[in-house]
């Protein structure tokens, strides 16, 4: 059983990474070429407004990718069914040393399909929403891509490993003094998951903010002006007359005339 569930796991991390690079490539990819061919122009001439543009791209990504990210959903739950059995044979097998509450081992399962079903939620929808801002401010879809994925993707997985193994060593750290509970031992995940969360909602409201109010700038490639500065106040030095210098004189070069 635990070879299979092995393979398995496997296989649907790779369905979720190809999930996420065909959302950043569809995200990113529309605006990329309608502003290279000039359509991004014709829709900014029409009564649409850069909200109705944004939205209607998110809507076309949302019909596109609905069943198949339920699908990839649907998996990650058998998954973590297996993964169950999987535990409860372990367990079973090994009960005359674990004792026979396995309660604990159950909610650690739990936590590891609510992780990954979030975290598979929200980080689709930051992909989708940082490629479209990707896709305004880049000249070619795999340089957006490249970008949504690393800034989305690849950064926060490498910070959270950190973050994961700091935890994890202070929690073993500590349970040497006080004790390993059974709290200690999904501690980390559920901190690890309100950080990627907050990530995913960090990089949704920044790329909604730029898409929603400086969509006409990104577009035409124009970076938006800066007000004037206000005029400093009046003071009476400036009337005061400027000192002038009386030019110097040339010496006469005329000749003399005759007597």
């Amino acid at each position: 059983m635990r070879p299979l569930v092995s393979v398995a796991q496997g296989v649907i991390g790779l369905l979720t990474l190809l999930v996420h690079l065909w959302v950043a490539s569809h995200a990113s990819r529309f605006f990329v070429d309608a502003m290279r061919t000039g359509t991004i122009e014709l829709l900014l001439a029409t009564p649409l407004a850069p909200r109705q543009i944004v939205l209607g791209q998110l809507w076309a990504l949302r019909e596109t990718f609905l069943r198949p990210v339920l699908v990839l959903m649907l998996l990650n739950i058998l998954l973590a069914v297996g993964q169950m059995e999987a535990t409860r044979q372990a367990l079973v097998t090994a009960s005359s040393s674990l004792g026979s509450d396995y309660s604990h081992y159950y909610f650690m399962q739990l936590i590891n399909v609510v992780e990954e079903l979030t975290r598979l939620a929200t980080g689709l929808i930051a992909t989708a929403w940082f490629g479209m801002w990707m896709g305004l401010t880049s000249k070619k879809a795999n340089v957006a891509v490249a970008k949504t994925i690393i800034f989305v993707q690849v950064i926060p997985f490498i910070a959270l490993i950190f973050v994961s193994l700091i935890l994890q060593f202070t929690i073993s750290f500590g349970a040497g003094f006080v004790g390993f509970t059974n709290m200690q031992r999904w501690l980390p995940q559920i901190i690890i998951l309100l950080l990627a969360v907050a990530a995913d909602i960090a990089f949704i409201l920044v790329s909604r903010k730029k898409l929603l109010t400086q969509f006409r700038e990104l577009a035409s490639g124009d970076t938006p002006v800066k007000p004037p500065e206000p005029h400093q106040p009046w003071s009476p030095e400036w009337e005061k007359p400027e000192a002038t210098v009386p030019p110097a004189s040339s010496p006469d070069t005329t000749p003399p005339t005759p007597r």
